[in-house]
């Protein structure tokens, strides 16, 4: 009895007795852990990150109707035998420096299995080179692991892998017998852009501080298992959730603290982006971007999760689009951040969120929840529609230079690009051009049109350079409702000024 009275339990231990796991049921929970395709790509290149490897190649293997094997290489530091043996180890207990990635010591087994029903490694450190196969079949043989030939290992590793150059260190990871990525009977190139483009997005978002910093490039392409034709290698993108032209609001970013403990702290950096931006680090390569408000946590330097309020608040809410918060995770708080084994969300401890609604800033102005308030009125007050048009050109100039001329007004955040068109025209011998407003179309002179080329062949797109000069002297008459008596003056004096120039170089 205790002292309310209640009768007490123990549980005396009468001996031991030794339960081994059932290999096929380990293996087959292994691969229904959940992980998405551009999740496991990032779990295997973690350890590439880990080795310090500059280059990392994804190619897709496939033949005219479907994806047969994904590889996965990088060129840094290599494994011997030894090493690569510890590395297929399920659930590593050697610990990590401080600096890594790798966290749980199972990334490559669990990611990789998720993907395929069997996958190698294969590794070069200096002269040894040495490879290691697991399969869910051999897996269920109790834990039998397959050592690949050496001489077969060095032949594959010595092949053409692009951007890598393997010569003397490296590491090769093999799926086969695909699960997830292998489509088959349907448009390969169609799969293979669709795969590419996810990936892309996705590593671009995680990696982007190690890319930004030129500390990594990561490659992509596929190869005909046929007849080995390789495509173009596609380098993936840094987008960054936090780089923009100007903060949306004065006074932001903001740095607010979190107590976890006594002595326990997390650093909040408050972002507002600007308004109705379609920056690419806004966008972060496309989708709806109201689910990427929210939380953006970091571990040494890689980003786990990005966007999400982790059960504070409702995710997606359009109003707090703008809305964007920094987190880095110290190693002393990998103790009560949880991060699953895909390292693709994190799961902060009750009293994290609990804090939020009173926690203030480090400078004692607001509070979090006025952080929340002001992102809300960036959001309704600013609007595109007032900001000034920037002209454009469009039909009449190729389509990578109108383009790379978009994009500059666009992530410069300088206006709304606003398109004008071009044509050659019968104009008479006064005139060099003459402008459509309510069409927004400016026409050349046809009879000074081989003056301006130089001698040089008439296409749909000649003379760039005149047309988008043209397109900046004339915005300020173009921004108008209607012609007033000095735009007619100033087109007059403007061909009055260029038409001699223009004559002088027939």
């Amino acid at each position: 009895m205790n002292s309310s009275g209640r009768k007490t339990f123990s549980l005396p231990v009468l001996d031991t007795v030794t339960i081994n796991p059932d290999p096929e049921g380990i293996a087959d929970a292994v691969s229904r852990i959940g992980y998405e395709v551009e999740e496991a790509l990032a779990d295997i290149i973690d350890n590439s990150v880990d080795a310090r490897a500059k280059n990392v190649l994804v190619r897709f293997f496939h033949d005219d109707r479907s994806i047969r094997r994904v590889v996965i290489g990088d060129d840094g530091r290599g494994l011997d035998e030894k090493s690569i043996i510890e590395a297929m180890k399920f659930g590593v207990t050697k610990g990590h420096r401080l600096n890594e990635l790798g966290r749980y010591g199972i990334g490559l087994k669990t990611a990789s299995l998720n993907m395929a029903e069997q996958f190698s490694v294969i590794s070069r450190k200096g002269k040894a080179v040495c490879g290691l196969r697991w399969s869910k079949k051999s897996i269920s043989k109790d834990w039998l692991c397959e050592r690949l030939r050496p001489e077969k290992c060095r032949e594959v590793i010595d092949n053409d892998w692009g951007k890598l150059n393997l010569s003397r260190q490296g590491t090769l990871v093999f799926w086969d017998n695909l699960t997830e990525v292998g489509y088959t009977a349907g448009n390969v190139d169609k799969a293979i852009t669709k795969l590419r483009k996810l990936a892309s997005k996705h590593l671009g978002i995680v990696f982007h501080r190690f890319i930004s910093k030129g500390k990594l490039k990561v490659w992509i392409d596929a190869e005909h298992s046929k007849d080995g034709t390789t495509g173009l290698a596609f380098e993936v993108e840094a987008f960054d959730p936090f780089k923009y032209p100007r903060s949306g609001t004065s006074g932001y970013p903001r740095v607010f603290q979190v107590q976890l403990k006594k002595d326990s702290f997390i650093r909040l950096e408050a972002h507002i982006w600007p308004p109705k931006s379609r920056h690419p680090n806004y966008v972060l390569g496309g989708g709806k971007v109201a689910a990427r408000q929210g939380f953006y946590f970091y571990r040494n330097d890689r980003l786990i999760q990005a966007g999400g309020w982790n059960g504070w608040r409702e995710n997606g809410e359009p109003h707090l689009s703008l809305a964007r918060i920094c987190v880095e995770l110290s190693e002393e708080h990998d103790a009560v951040f949880r991060l699953p084994i895909q390292k693709s969300k994190v799961y902060p401890p009750k009293g994290f969120t609990s804090a939020l609604d009173s926690v203030r800033d480090t400078k004692r102005e607001k509070l979090f929840t006025d952080y929340i308030t002001d992102a809300q009125l960036t959001y309704r007050a600013r609007s595109r529609k007032n900001e000034k048009p920037v002209f454009i050109p469009d039909t009449g100039v190729s389509i990578p230079v109108r383009e790379e001329i978009r994009k500059i007004v666009e992530d410069g955040e300088i206006g709304r690009p606003k398109k004008v068109r071009f044509a050659w025209s019968d104009l008479g011998e006064e005139q060099l051009f003459e402008l459509d407003h309510r069409k927004r179309i400016i026409h050349l002179n046809l009879l000074y049109r081989q003056n301006i080329l130089s001698g040089a062949r008439a296409t749909p797109v000649d003379a760039p350079v005149i047309k988008t000069l043209l397109c900046l002297l004339t915005a300020s008459i173009f921004a108008k409702e209607s012609f007033t008596g000095k735009d007619f003056e100033k087109l007059g004096l403007l061909n009055r000024i260029l038409l001699p120039a223009v004559k002088a170089q027939g």
